[in-house]
């Protein structure tokens, strides 16, 4: 990757890095290109999050969040707004998740300049190593005053979804598979809290409005 960026007469305008295991679908990538020039100057970059089904109910689960999200008193959003003449064109908001890997990420050439010459670009940070790190580094390059980093997804604050466009596929479903099967763990070494599981979370359910 770092190879083809660096031609002398690049070809490519934007990069992406995805683990083995996911998909992403064109809606996502439309969202993408459409939200990162509106946060790019901001200081944000525009984000996914993965979902695998629960085998339990069949809904849309969080692969990564462990806990729902009270949106009254979570501090980590941003509101963006787009006039023409003093008359508003557009209003969207975005938040950080909680747990913010998501297993890939997308970068055009001015965001993938700044990771390659960042100390994230060969940095590991507790608990991630390499495979995470590189899954998830780019957003940590910079982080927005109040932020723990730059990645933030859309969300509506009325009904309290999280736009459906940012949703990735874990095709593996290792974790809601496992974690609705019997109650088995699984990678509870890398969570701080250690009565925490995986995927308990659905899509529809993760913010508390």
């Amino acid at each position: 990757m770092k190879q083809a960026f660096q031609r002398k007469n690049p070809e490519y305008t934007a990069f992406m890095y995805l683990e083995s295991d996911m998909r992403v679908p064109w809606r996502a990538l439309l969202g993408w290109a459409a939200d990162e020039p509106i946060l790019a100057p901001l200081g944000f970059q525009r984000a996914f999050y993965r979902v695998e089904p629960i085998e339990q109910s069949g809904r849309l689960g969080l692969t990564d969040q462990i806990e729902r999200l009270d949106l009254a008193t979570y501090p980590n959003t941003v509101r963006t707004r787009a006039t023409v003449g003093g008359k508003l064109m557009q209003e969207k908001h975005f938040l950080q998740m909680p747990n913010p890997y998501m297993g890939m990420w997308i970068a055009d050439r001015d965001r993938m300049a700044a990771f390659i010459a960042s100390h994230l670009w060969t940095k590991t940070l507790d608990p991630w190593e390499v495979r995470e790190m590189a899954a998830c580094g780019l957003q940590f390059v910079t982080s927005p005053e109040g932020f723990f980093g730059a990645a933030v997804v859309p969300y509506d604050p009325v009904t309290g979804q999280l736009d459906v466009d940012s949703a990735i596929d874990h095709l593996s479903n290792k974790y809601c598979g496992v974690n609705t099967r019997d109650g088995i763990d699984l990678d509870m070494k890398k969570i701080n809290n250690t009565q925490a599981k995986h995927c308990t979370i659905s899509v529809n359910d993760f913010i508390v409005i």
